[in-house]
């Protein structure tokens, strides 16, 4: 995983967005995190693993994350983190996000994360689970391996045996190598189809040709009858369709008698209503017209009186709202003729108001001023004497460094004597070790001498090699499963003899045999002493199958010790060499021997000390010359801020009085003099009120002459509307009265209808083209009926139709069909027989052929699984992982200690110390040193992360600490930092967190973060 961009926004004590660009420090290979305790250096890490995991240590879900992670300052939170993993290299990106309630400040509502993916440069969502795919690690290893927080460093030096062995299953995929889960599973699966397979054998039960052979000559009775039926049953069903249209053609006729009756009582109705149709036509046209528009001119004279009786009561009211409105706006004439002089004298009062403030301000800063020069004056006495302090250290300092040795020398000295205990040490432990693995050795051929040696079992193993006696053996089980399988063949041949032997006792002459059938038995089966044969045979199996357990034990253990056995012998080798080489090594180290003056390490310890003293002292004094250097500048800085505001309080009295006298110029009606006793917030007051005066006089003045004049236009439109309306009045009453002599005039005319008459037969309302169609359409009904019977009496043709008859012979078409379906029923049965019979036969020969493979397997199988009982084989894995490991941190923690320590592994999997300072003992990693324990844990940490590295193909990798350097003395610190600078080879990225300044002053790439009071974490980067 490799980081490209973070973004922090309200997160603990992240006021405002701070975005980091992680590519100019990942360039770096090796960068830092630099800032003092509390500026928020952690809070990056925790956002990074908050983004891709949604977890943290610091808060549980039950502590309300939300608003304990959001600084107090934020309505808002935000991360956005980009980062890079995975073979393929993907981009994804992070967004984390959460709001505070606006009404209820301790109300966070829930923090959101969204997960994208880069696809061709759009961001494509994902779900969030995808991300620890992507990174191939859980939140407690990504801790453990790539970001480690703080008080998590050491933790997996110091885990037990069972959370580190669960750790390295986990991150290893240790549990591939279970083994037995899956012979188990492949034993009962074997198991299981053993018990199918024989159940299937007896469900399928005795089946023979002959009873084939009986079905199939009933399937030949039960065609032959199929074809009969088929011949007689398709002759009555055409009768039976003959009589179906008979009596169809009796049902149409029957109602096309009803039809013709229907309509013949219809005719007198239909006739009546072609009369009322012709008089509604006639007044339709002569008199529709007229009436609707006498209607209409009737209600229009309504709605023009109406409309002239509204408008009449609304000028009167008109004219009463003008004529008092005129009266209120006489009222305020005079104080709106005075509005400007008021507004100005409010002016006066604003500016007198503001210049009595400012006479204030002046006063109190004269006050401020005098002082701020009284203390100017003191803090300058102070710095001078700080100054002279400071020189008269920094020449003491300077005489102690002179007296100072060389000690790097020292240094390079102590280094031989304590590689030359080291090599002593280890070559003392080498040739113990060399002793016990010939122990070891000389045991292991003797427990194999005793195992092939043993009374249970003979075969000629040979004793001096196991793998040639497990040939043997493996040789050996072959043979004998031949002879359990040839005795299983013989004993099922006795068995079948035995029941022969049986039916052949019990056949008597003149009886049919249970066999054959046959009644006469000229040669009866003779069988003799088939039960001893029956049980010797079972005897010999019994036996065979015992030895082939004991090959199968004898071998499991010859595996076993074989294995020990190729492991002494490498112990054996591993520990000659390493008593060669150590000898080899201590002569080389002793003939580089070169400083006479050490001699002695008496001689070397005094110097030491010596140099220890001088040390302290210019520790000390460089201490003091930096507290006095820091006093020096918070003074220097505390004059420079006095003076400072001196010359801003001289400014400001400056300003202030030019404003106070462009105020009193700017008086027009009143004089400062005349408000001498009144306070500001008075004057002010008064103008406000004088202001409101005159505005409220002005709006209702103004806002009365508005509403006059809308009166007066209201008036004249009121009037011209009354007189246009009484001129449509005249216009419509003429119409209506040429409208009512037209009426007259055409009811003389017609001289049969009268006026009511005329409005009943229009208020019929009758639908023309409707009553037309119904006339047409009961004409052609008759026409069409008459035609239908004459049709029906032709098809007849002098036929009758007998229901009785129709009846009969729909039930004899009913059995014919249901003794064919029952024939081809009982066919299709038989045929189903036939099929399930034959392969039943050809089913039962495939399960015995497979079941005889399935028995040998279930042999195997539990060999195999009693090889792999337990966890043995996935512990010897994990071990072999721990010991690699091992082996790689020690890499650097040997040169890190500069060869006084190394890591080992005891037998329950826990670290241990070898202190080559105390003649190569062993001891707890408890006891290390704040420092040691550091340098322990970074060089487990840095070796697990190059097996994740290795495992993810990646072709760079990602590293953060959090924590230790605190604790190392200054060459430790170096040693420390050499080594991670050496990681730049590796092609890996670490990154640094620390307060440490040689930290600081070592890694050129870094990001400096600082924590102010009314900003809150502020990042910088070291190249901006």
């Amino acid at each position: 995983m490799i980081p490209v961009r973070l973004t922090i926004e309200g997160l603990y004590s992240y006021q405002r967005k701070q975005t980091i660009d992680f590519t100019r420090l990942t360039a770096a290979n090796i960068f830092g995190i630099f800032g003092q305790v509390g500026s928020g250096k952690s809070s990056i890490l925790e956002a990074i693993s908050y983004a891709i995991y949604g977890d943290t240590e610091r808060l549980n879900s039950k502590e309300g994350r939300g608003y304990n992670m959001m600084n107090l300052k934020s309505d808002s939170l935000l991360i956005e983190f980009e980062f890079v993993s995975g073979i393929n290299h993907k981009s994804y990106l992070v967004i984390v996000s959460a709001r505070r309630n606006s009404k209820r400040f301790e109300d966070v509502k829930t923090i959101e994360r969204k997960a994208f993916v880069d696809d061709a440069g759009d961001w494509k969502p994902v779900e969030l689970s995808s991300l620890e795919e992507a990174i191939g690690l859980s939140y407690a290893n990504f801790k453990r391996t790539i970001i480690i927080p703080q008080g998590r460093f050491q933790e997996f030096l110091q885990l037990d045996k069972k959370e580190r062995t669960n750790m390295m299953k986990e991150l290893f995929n240790l549990e591939k190598y279970d083994l037995f889960r899956k012979a188990a599973s492949l034993d009962k699966r074997n198991n299981d189809k053993r018990q199918f397979l024989e159940g299937q054998l007896s469900s399928l039960g005795d089946v023979s040709a002959e009873q084939i052979e009986q079905l199939k000559e009933l399937l030949s009775q039960y065609q032959d009858l199929a074809k009969e039926l088929s011949a007689e049953l398709e002759q009555k069903r055409k009768e039976l369709e003959a009589w179906k249209r008979l009596k169809e053609l009796n049902i149409k006729k029957e109602k096309l008698l009803a039809d013709r009756k229907e309509l013949a009582e219809k005719t007198a109705a239909i006739s009546r209503l072609e009369d009322q149709l012709k008089k509604y036509e006639y007044c339709l046209v002569h008199f529709k017209g007229l009436m609707e528009q006498e209607q209409q001119a009737q209600k229009s004279i309504n709605l023009l009186n109406e409309a002239l009786r509204i408008e009449k009561q609304s000028l009167k009211k008109t004219l009463d709202e003008l004529a008092d409105k005129q009266q209120q706006q006489v009222t305020l004439k005079a104080d709106y003729d005075q509005r400007d002089r008021l507004n100005a004298e409010a002016d006066d009062l604003d500016r007198i108001a503001k210049a009595k403030v400012l006479i204030a301000e002046i006063e109190s800063l004269i006050s401020r001023t005098a002082k701020g020069e009284a203390v100017i004056k003191a803090n300058e006495a102070k710095v001078k004497e700080l100054k002279d302090v400071q020189e008269k250290q920094t020449s003491n300092l300077k005489n102690l460094k002179q007296q100072l040795p060389d000690v790097a020398l020292l240094s390079r000295v102590r280094e031989w004597y304590t590689y030359n205990k080291s090599l002593s040490a280890q070559h003392a432990e080498a040739k113990q070790e060399h002793e016990l693995a010939l122990k070891e050795k000389q045991s292991a051929d003797g427990e194999l001498v005793l195992l092939l040696d043993g009374k249970d079992f003979a075969v000629g193993l040979p004793v001096a090699s196991p793998a040639q006696a497990q040939e043997k053996i493996r040789e050996e089980v072959v043979r004998l499963t031949d002879i359990v399988r040839q005795k299983d063949k013989e004993l099922q041949h006795l068995l079948v003899q035995q029941k022969l032997g049986q039916y052949a006792d019990e056949l008597k002459s003149g009886e049919p045999c249970p066999l054959c059938g046959s009644t006469h038995h000229p040669q009866i089966l003779n069988i003799a002493n088939v039960a001893e044969a029956i049980s010797t045979t079972r005897r010999q199996k019994e036996n065979a199958q015992a030895s082939i357990d004991q090959c199968n034990v004898l071998d499991r253990k010859l595996v076993e010790l074989g294995t020990k056995l190729k492991g002494v012998n490498e112990k054996c080798g591993r520990a000659t060499e390493r008593v060669a080489k150590l000898e080899a090594d201590i002569k080389q180290h002793q003939d580089k021997f070169e400083w006479e003056a050490y001699k002695t390490e008496e001689s070397l310890s005094k110097a030491f000390a010596a140099a220890d003293k001088l040390g302290k002292d210019i520790k000390q004094l460089e201490d003091a010359i930096e507290k006095a250097a820091s006093n020096l500048q918070e003074e220097e800085k505390n004059t420079e801020k006095y003076r400072k505001a001196v010359e801003a309080f001289k400014l400001e009295m400056a300003s202030k009085e030019g404003q106070k006298q462009s105020l009193i110029a700017g008086l027009r009606h009143l004089q400062l003099s005349q408000h001498e006793g009144k306070a500001p917030k008075e004057l002010e007051d008064m103008a406000i009120a004088m202001r409101n005066h005159v505005g409220s006089v002005v709006a209702k003045f103004d806002k009365l002459s508005t509403e006059i004049a809308d009166l007066r236009q209201q008036e004249g439109k009121s009037s011209g509307s009354i007189a246009a309306n009484e001129a449509n009045l005249l216009k419509e009453q003429q119409s209506l009265d040429s409208i009512t002599q037209s009426i007259s005039q055409k009811l003389e005319a017609n001289g049969h209808l009268s006026l009511e008459e005329v409005k009943q037969t229009l208020a019929l309302g009758l639908d023309v083209d409707g009553v037309r169609k119904q006339i047409a359409y009961h004409n052609q009904a008759v026409q069409t009926v008459v035609a239908q019977i004459i049709e029906n009496e032709r098809e007849f043709a002098g036929r009758t139709y007998n229901a009785e008859e129709h009846l009969a012979l729909d039930a004899v078409v009913v059995e014919l069909a249901n003794r064919e379906g029952a024939n081809r029923k009982d066919i299709g049965r038989v045929e189903n027989e036939i099929a399930t019979k034959n392969a039943a036969l050809e089913q039962q020969a495939a399960i015995r052929k497979e079941l005889d493979v399935v028995v040998m397997r279930a042999s195997e199988l539990a060999t195999l699984k009693n090889m792999l009982q337990g966890n043995k084989f996935i512990d010897f894995i994990s071990t072999t992982y721990l010991q690699n490991l091992c082996s790689a941190a020690n890499d650097r923690f040997y040169k890190m200690t500069r060869q006084r320590l190394s890591l080992e592994l005891t037998e329950d999997n826990s670290f241990q110390v070898r202190d080559y300072m105390n003649g190569g003992k062993t001891r707890s990693v408890k006891t290390l040193s704040g420092g040691q324990t550091f340098q322990a844990s970074l060089s487990l940490a840095l070796a697990l992360s190059d097996n994740i590295q290795r495992m993810q193909s990646a072709d760079q990798n990602f590293f953060f600490l959090d924590e230790g350097f605190g604790t190392l003395d200054k060459d430790s610190l170096g040693i420390v930092f050499d080594t991670l600078k050496s990681l730049r080879k590796e092609n890996r990225i670490v990154g640094v967190i620390s307060h440490v300044d040689e930290m600081q002053q070592e890694i050129e790439t870094y990001l400096k973060v600082v924590n102010h009071d009314d900003r809150g974490s502020i990042v910088t980067a070291s190249w901006e």
